[in-house]
């Protein structure tokens, strides 16, 4: 999604847990094998078939932080509340996220990531809450011709956080105003 044709929904999600693996110091791309080591463990754990859902999360913003210093959690959702290392249990939290959908391939991705982080919510009023960006991957890539892959990137936002007085929300909003997104500064679109 471009600027100009973001469709941009607020939606309440209930909570989840996810098995993660992490996977630091590398672009966020070609992430199959760190998925794929997630996937092996459920698979001869015998709980692949109670997946709920396939998650990404990257951790840092890829704009502004090297390459060799970006995390991304691969998560597959199952339900369960323990996993052997190196696996850990994230809980997503229940609450409104802004969401975007891109479709196609996972190159474009990134920058629907930005034009939601960088643009909408910055003008949109909205608060972020104290969470990283998560993407959940609709349908499988190894049976999904890449034309037809469908991601959305969420963001957790603040309920009411045009009143929001928290601390937490203010440091927060205070690194998304310094932070450099592809869209510039916040002062940009203020």
């Amino acid at each position: 999604a471009t600027k100009q044709d973001m469709k941009v929904e607020v939606e309440q999600r209930g909570e989840l847990l996810v098995v993660a693996l992490r996977r630091e110091g590398k672009p966020y791309s070609n992430l199959n094998a760190t998925f794929g080591q997630v996937w092996s463990w459920a698979e001869a754990s015998d709980i692949l078939m109670r997946l709920e859902g396939i998650y990404g999360i990257p951790l840092d913003d890829p704009m502004s932080v090297p390459e060799n210093e970006l995390r991304y959690d691969a998560c597959l959702a199952f339900g369960v509340t323990t996993a052997p290392e190196p696996f850990r249990i994230l809980r997503l939290p229940a609450g409104d996220y802004a969401r975007v959908r891109h479709s196609g391939s996972y190159d474009g991705l990134e920058a629907a990531t930005q034009a939601l982080v960088g643009d909408w919510l910055l003008r949109s009023g909205h608060e972020p809450a104290d969470f990283p960006v998560v993407h959940q991957f609709i349908n499988d890539p190894d049976h999904t011709p890449v034309a037809e892959l469908v991601t959305d990137a969420l963001i957790w936002i603040r309920r009411d956080s045009a009143t929001c007085k928290d601390p937490a929300v203010t440091r927060v909003a205070a690194y998304v105003r310094k932070t450099r997104f592809s869209g510039g500064p916040i002062e940009t679109w203020i």
